[in-house]
């Protein structure tokens, strides 16, 4: 659950400012990496938000961001993030998307 509410601050929607996203990311990261469980709980990601995680990614490359573009990395190309079928409607709703991913 709590992956959940941070996954969705990587996004423009929810944090314009990149600094924001870039905070965002770390903090997903963190919580993946710390996780006790083995194998450590994916993260959800609505399909209407790939492309947003893109951007991000993108952005990182231009700002020349090493340590964000590392911690996107090693979670996209670990297979770490979960995509998740939703209605885009949902996706911007915190709440129906939880109840959507039970």
């Amino acid at each position: 659950l709590l992956l959940r509410a941070v996954a969705r601050h990587m996004q423009p929607r929810v944090n314009a400012a990149f600094e924001a996203r870039v905070g965002g990311l770390f903090l997903c990261y963190s919580l993946h990496v710390a996780q006790p469980c083995d194998p450590p709980a994916a993260v959800p990601i609505a399909e209407v938000d790939w492309p947003a995680l893109e951007l991000l990614a993108q952005e990182l490359r231009e700002a020349r961001h090493a340590d964000g573009f590392a911690a996107l990395h090693a979670l996209r190309d670990g297979g770490h993030f979960r995509p998740v079928k939703c209605h885009a409607g949902w996706a911007a709703d915190g709440e129906a998307f939880a109840s959507a991913l039970d």
